[in-house]
């Protein structure tokens, strides 16, 4: 005879084991972006490097270097985003839901993760839209460069549609949430 609990944990494996493929996907994305962020981040740094060589050893600052590690930076941290929600590594104030009771805990938990997936999903949507706008109206940016600024934009979308994917698998998959808190 199997009870309510057996039944669930029956049917939270049988989609664990559904949506396992999805997951894997979702997570090579969701890593190779994080490895574009970082060879970004070393790009950004490089660009640093030089432009204080160029500025005070040579006194001929870089006219483009100051936009370029602007544009650099808001990649960066949208293909990393993603990562930190897989990882549940973000920054929670959790003093009220670690004290609940386990089984409370847990649908608070999968509530939250659902509610933030959803409204990253919102967010990755109007993003999307405005990232068309600029594509559409060929607006540049303000910068010494004037580039497009859709090329800046286009990473906003793409990094919320992934933080909303990760979020909304934490919440499908309980055993995606883990609790990998880094004590301060």
């Amino acid at each position: 005879m199997t009870g309510p609990s057996n039944d669930n944990a029956a049917g939270s494996s049988r989609l664990h084991h559904m949506l396992a493929p999805v997951f894997r996907i979702l997570d090579a994305v969701t890593l190779a972006a994080f490895q574009i962020s970082a060879l970004l981040l070393l790009a950004i740094t490089a660009l640093y490097c030089m432009e204080i060589v160029m500025r005070y050893a040579f006194a001929s600052p870089t006219l483009w270097s100051r936009d370029t590690i602007t544009y650099l930076l808001c990649a960066t941290l949208m293909l990393a985003a993603p990562q930190v929600a897989r990882r549940n590594t973000h920054v929670a104030i959790t003093i009220l839901v670690d004290s609940l009771p386990g089984r409370i805990r847990g649908a608070v938990e999968t509530t939250l993760a659902l509610s933030t997936g959803l409204i990253s999903g919102g967010v990755a949507w109007i993003a999307a839209q405005e990232t068309a706008r600029l594509m559409s109206s060929g607006i540049l940016t303000l910068g010494t460069i004037a580039v497009p600024k859709w090329w800046i934009f286009l990473f906003i979308p793409v990094g919320f549609a992934l933080v909303a994917l990760q979020f909304l698998s934490l919440a499908l998959d309980r055993s995606r949430l883990g609790h990998d808190r880094t004590q301060v």
